[in-house]
């Protein structure tokens, strides 16, 4: 079976900036390297984006919940196949909502080693609790990880064990 049938998605779960095109530069290889086709799925675009693309009016004129740097670099430097989550507001809402109930196959994760590991805990959980399907693989794939992200890791462990009650 070729590469891009096994997989099913590339998946760039959305944050900051810098960490953003990070991802997307690391899936676009993947791509690259493989020669495939594979679909890019942007976790967390925001909830604006309906607005930010046109599709809905900015009445009360607001500020844009909208990552538009990270569908900017999407669509400059892919051929547009990417399909986009705009209710994930953190890494849970990442899993939950790119993976509703039902979805199975084979996806790719993005992102520095220890959000990873985070991502690895919220998926075992989300599948013991039946909130995912079982028959969900994710291969993670790392990124660059500093300093910073070891300290944001670290100092955030509090408020993510409180998270993880959520699932």
């Amino acid at each position: 079976m070729p590469l891009d049938e096994k997989i099913k998605g590339l998946i760039i779960p959305s944050g900051n900036e810098k960490d953003d095109i990070e991802r997307a530069k690391a899936a676009i290889k993947y791509n690259t390297e493989n020669s495939s086709n594979i679909p890019y799925i942007v976790s967390g675009l925001g909830p604006d984006t309906n607005i930010a693309l046109g599709y809905e009016e900015n009445e009360e004129n607001k500020e844009l919940d909208f990552h538009e740097k990270l569908y900017d670099f999407m669509i400059n430097n892919t051929k547009g196949t990417f399909g986009i989550d705009i209710k994930s507001v953190n890494s849970i809402e990442n899993i939950l909502y790119t993976f509703p109930k039902g979805t199975e196959g084979k996806y790719i994760l993005f992102s520095y080693p220890l959000h990873l590991k985070r991502f690895e805990k919220i998926i075992n959980k989300a599948k013991e609790k039946g909130k995912i399907s079982e028959n969900l693989e994710i291969e993670f794939v790392p990124t660059r990880q500093t300093l910073k992200h070891f300290i944001y890791e670290k100092m955030g462990t509090i408020k993510r064990i409180k998270d993880m009650k959520r699932i």
